[in-house]
């Protein structure tokens, strides 16, 4: 999986390296497309080592038929400005009685809540990645500066619009029940799987419509996605079956592939067939390809894991209301420090 785990296993040296067998072949290069070089697969000298072949992506979806029953629509949902308007919109709807907004954000700790801070955090900063400025202390950025605070109070929104239970919810069969059996008006979409689930329920996936995160603050960026390689691929620089295993690469991102993921609903990292429209049965997959070509890619990967853990635990922290955005921020920045001392 990518992060700060494959920076470890790279700098063991063991890891063959895929650029110069990439740009040797035009075909698997262009079938790769932008998705060559995407985070998650290169160690900290930018050297791809990884191949990804899914992309996984994080966005926000919506039910149709729920917001309707409720008397709202996706035209309402889609008009929200900032994520405050959004944690206000499911207020609302709990103080009327219905259920409140339900996102897998929680389900697996602080690990959903920081990827979604990064894209929070970029949605104010693009193009500059000041993400990685503040997890290496460069340029002066530091975890304390507005655009993270801003980001973790838009994890309190988050928290705003989350069922009180979500905690405690089991993040595979409470979180993908709940968005088959739409007991929900609304979700976090976290990856092309997710779409995948819905494929043998009509009733969930004819409903269901796609949406960029509202911006954090009014004025920053919405069509920021975190978005990287999903599930990734490595080889030993000294595998006796290299050439097979080349070939077996180049094979997962042809369109010969790639069709088989595309009937799935899941997102391939390779060239989609000239034919791929003719493959989708559900209107969903045709508008997440959409927002994914037009949306900004928000770097995410922490790759640091001693900083990566003080922020997982800081703004879980945040989500469950125990720490405000700035003393968590604050707690982030001493642990950059602390770690850079140490090394």
């Amino acid at each position: 999986y990518q992060g700060p785990q494959l920076w470890e296993v790279a700098d063991t040296g063991i890891l063959f390296e895929w650029d110069d067998v990439i740009n040797a072949d035009p075909v698997w290069k262009a079938n790769l497309g932008k998705n060559y070089g995407i985070g998650g697969t290169l160690d900290r000298h930018g050297n791809t080592v990884a191949l990804s072949y899914d992309i996984f992506y994080i966005g926000m979806w919506g039910y149709r038929n729920v917001l309707e029953e409720m008397g709202r629509s996706e035209a309402d949902v889609k008009a929200l400005k900032t994520m405050d308007e959004l944690a206000d919109f499911a207020q609302q709807l709990k103080a009327e009685g219905y259920p409140k907004w339900f996102v897998s954000t929680g389900f697996l700790g602080g690990y959903m809540i920081r990827e979604l801070f990064w894209v929070f955090v970029y949605q104010q900063s693009y193009p500059d990645d000041i993400m990685k400025k503040a997890e290496f202390m460069e340029g002066g950025v530091k975890f304390t500066d507005k655009e993270f605070i801003n980001a973790g109070k838009a994890v309190q929104a988050m928290a705003r619009m989350t069922r009180e239970d979500v905690l405690s919810l089991d993040y595979q069969t409470d979180h993908y029940s709940l968005m088959v059996k739409q007991d929900t008006w609304g979700s976090l979409y976290d990856g092309p799987w997710a779409t995948a689930v819905l494929v043998d329920n009509p009733d969930a996936i004819n409903n269901v419509f796609g949406f960029f995160h509202p911006p954090v603050v009014e004025g920053a960026r919405g069509d920021v996605w975190a978005a990287d390689a999903g599930q990734i691929l490595a080889m030993e620089k000294d595998n006796p079956h290299k050439e097979e295993i080349i070939e077996f690469m180049k094979f997962i991102h042809s369109p010969e592939c790639t069709k088989f993921f595309i009937e799935q609903l899941t997102h391939p990292a390779g060239k989609f067939p000239d034919n791929w429209r003719d493959l989708v049965e559900h209107d969903i997959y045709f508008e997440l390809v959409e927002m994914y070509e037009k949306s900004i890619i928000s770097p995410w990967i922490v790759y640091t894991g001693e900083i990566e853990t003080a922020l997982i635990d800081n703004l879980t922290l945040v989500f469950t209301g125990d720490l405000t955005p700035e003393k968590a921020m604050a707690n982030v920045q001493k642990a950059t420090e602390d770690h850079w001392a140490s090394q």
